[in-house]
């Protein structure tokens, strides 16, 4: 017997003959802009004095129609908690269920990411202790705090003095974050001039992914669980924003310093958001409305996973459909915003025909080797944007172009994602805190499994992104009738593999796509009609091979030095030799291998000196490159009566794809 009780434990009055179909949809294989959900389709019911009870009389003209929360059991097993949408016809009314994920569609609907986030984050009592509490926050392992601090060099983020004539003792920082070698750099710890403190050290704080992921769950009454979120890789990613907080506060509010956290997350609908966990990171989310739990799993985690074996429940016979050749043009996530990509494609992955465009949602920062905050001409390596931020505190209310109020950033940005490392060494060996796009530190030391960059070997891009449109474009769909006891049922879990046996008694794997469950069946059994997809091999690759990956080095060569009453001049070789091994044991023959260097450019005089930095890219072709006799420092003794003018040139090799930088 069906049954179906409201919350005032009032039970529903059917036809004895009433039969309800209920369609599962698996949230990991859905398409399109809308969230698939779990529903009923119609079920007729008459408008009886106890049913009249049961909507609360919200069914009458003169009231607000509203849905119902039920609660739907089968011989008096609990089957699913879920929501009664109805409309009166007549003398009768005609409703569905909307379950599990379908019950949550129309909540999600219309809200915002930054509306998860109901409560302020305490980060410390006063101004004066910003600092340390960064510092205290970054040297705790990820996910400790809904937050962390990083450096992040991003020279447009904020005006230059001369942009910023009103805001008085400005100092233009091209740094977020800004760390001096042994503590993070604010606006109030940077040491008062004439009894004022200098302004323009800005604090961006970096939410981890997970936490905005619990809060998103949270709003909607559900808890988040699942083997995604205890992922290592996933655990140290945080999300980039390009929002302040007011660390030039004097006086702090009662409570201390507190930051909006719905500030520092892209203006974007959660539909939006949890699309983008799936569509480029293969991401499946299914609700449990009776247990209240949201499960975040990966496609490869499924993949490995145990199956169960439904082959006993199989009725005769199946539908076979051979997946079409149409197939994916994969692009990686690219934000226009950020001037570092405005030359620059997309990473693109063609699957079968590649029929259909698919962009993906999901982006980072570009990494690059730049002298640090301390201004020292140490190099460090650090995360970089070319883009306007956000500011917040109230001395910047004059910068039309900067200053942003409310949840809809003056300068947008879109969802990036950044891995935070911990602290490790730049150039000089001192310790700063590295949030990073790619899976190793400034010394090419390996540090991570995934990178961020989709450029890189080890990228989430190939390891996740493009396996699970390998796995939409090929699995083959099969379509079997089952006949499953109520508990198998209730049992069955759309992110569990399921086994079932075949004529030639060989057990295949399959991922459930669709389930159309007839109630309420006959004698505990449950007539079901199963859409099941045919799970392709764990490390099923799609057809971009990975680019092997070489060993470079740069390093100068044959030095040559020429003396003259005008000059002094040293020349080298600059070389580039490329490995096969990081031991430097087997030499390597690419074929147009773009490497890419920075020359930095340094002139002493007797009034002063200056640096500039050009970057340049060599296609190598073979075991070596060789730009022969370059002057790599010129004094000249002539041109100017008060001493010499010194011009030298200095290299350093930086990351690229398709090999690591020795």
């Amino acid at each position: 017997m069906l049954e179906i009780r409201n919350e005032a434990n009032l039970l529903l009055d059917l036809d004895p003959d009433t039969a309800v179909e209920i369609e599962y949809n698996n949230w990991l294989l859905g398409s399109g802009e809308e969230l698939p959900g779990t529903f009923s389709y119609p079920v007729s019911f008459p408008l009886s004095d106890n049913n009249k009870r049961f909507l609360g009389y919200s069914y009458l003209p003169e009231t607000r129609p509203r849905d119902v929360k039920v609660a739907v059991a089968l011989n008096g097993m609990p089957l699913s908690r879920c929501t009664l949408s109805y409309r009166v016809q007549r003398d009768g009314a005609s409703g569905y269920l909307k379950i599990d994920s379908g019950e949550l569609a129309s909540r999600v609907k219309g809200r915002y990411l930054h509306e998860a986030f109901t409560e302020r984050f305490w980060l410390c009592n006063n101004a004066t202790d910003i600092r340390a509490r960064m510092k205290a926050i970054a040297q705790a392992a990820p996910g400790t705090f809904p937050v962390t601090f990083f450096p992040v060099y991003s020279p447009l983020f904020a005006p230059k003095q001369s942009e910023a004539p009103d805001v008085q003792f400005y100092y233009y920082s091209q740094y977020l974050n800004a760390w001096n070698g042994q503590d993070f750099v604010t606006d109030f710890t940077t040491g008062s001039v004439f009894g004022v403190y200098p302004r323009g050290f800005h604090v961006v704080p970096y939410l981890y992914l997970t936490y905005v992921i619990e809060r998103v769950c949270a709003l909607f009454g559900y808890r988040a669980v699942g083997t995604f979120l205890q992922h290592p890789e996933v655990r140290t990613w945080t999300v980039d924003n390009t929002q302040t907080i007011d660390s030039a506060i004097r006086t702090p509010p009662p409570g201390g310093v507190r930051i909006n956290l719905g500030l520092h997350v892209p203006y974007l609908p959660i539909t939006d958001f949890l699309k983008a966990l799936r569509d480029d990171l293969g991401v499946g989310i299914y609700f449990d409305s009776g247990t209240l739990e949201a499960r975040f799993e990966l496609l490869d985690t499924i993949q490995r996973a145990p199956a169960q074996d439904l082959s006993p429940f199989v009725l005769k016979g199946y539908d076979n459909e051979i997946p079409d050749e149409k197939g994916y043009s994969v692009l990686s996530y690219q934000d226009n915003l950020d001037e570092i990509y405005k030359d620059t494609n997309p990473v693109t992955t063609k699957i079968k025909q590649a029929q259909k465009e698919v962009k993906c949602s999901i982006g980072t920062l570009a990494m690059q080797r730049v002298p640090n905050s301390e201004g020292n001409n140490v190099n460090w390596y650090v995360p970089s944007a070319r883009m306007k931020g956000n500011l917040n505190s109230g001395i910047y209310r004059g910068l039309s172009d900067y200053f942003s109020t409310g949840y809809k950033h003056k300068n947008e940005f879109g969802l990036r994602l950044l891995s935070y490392r911990g602290f490790h060494r730049a150039a000089d060996n001192q310790q700063y805190p590295l949030g990073t796009s790619i899976s190793r530190n400034y010394f090419q030391e390996k540090i991570g499994d995934w990178s961020l960059d989709p450029e890189q070997n080890d990228s989430v891009y190939r390891k996740l992104t493009l396996p699970y449109y390998f796995f939409q474009a090929n699995a083959r769909q099969i379509r079997y009738e089952l006949l499953l006891p109520l508990r198998q049922l209730r049992a069955l879990r759309m992110y569990e593999p399921q086994l079932i046996r075949g004529e030639n008694s060989v057990l295949t794997r399959y991922l459930v796509q669709r389930l159309n469950v007839s109630l309420p069946g006959w004698r505990g059994q449950i007539p079901v009609k199963a859409s099941l997809l045919v799970l392709l091999p764990p490390d099923a690759v799609p057809n971009r091979p990975s680019t092997e990956e070489f060993y470079v080095e740069l390093l100068l060569e044959n030095y040559e030095y020429i003396n003259s009453a005008a000059a002094d001049i040293t020349y080298a070789d600059v070389v580039i030799r490329v490995w096969a091994d990081a031991g430097k044991t087997l030499p390597a023959n690419p074929s147009n291998l773009p490497v890419t260097y920075e020359e930095t450019s340094g002139i002493l005089s007797p009034w002063g000196g200056s640096t500039s930095m050009a970057t340049i890219t060599a296609q190598v072709s073979g075991h070596e490159y060789r730009r022969p006799r370059v002057a790599i420092r010129y004094e000249d003794h002539t041109e100017d009566a008060n001493g010499d003018v010194i011009t030298t040139l200095d290299y350093l090799l930086l990351p690229g794809a398709g090999y690591v930088a020795l």
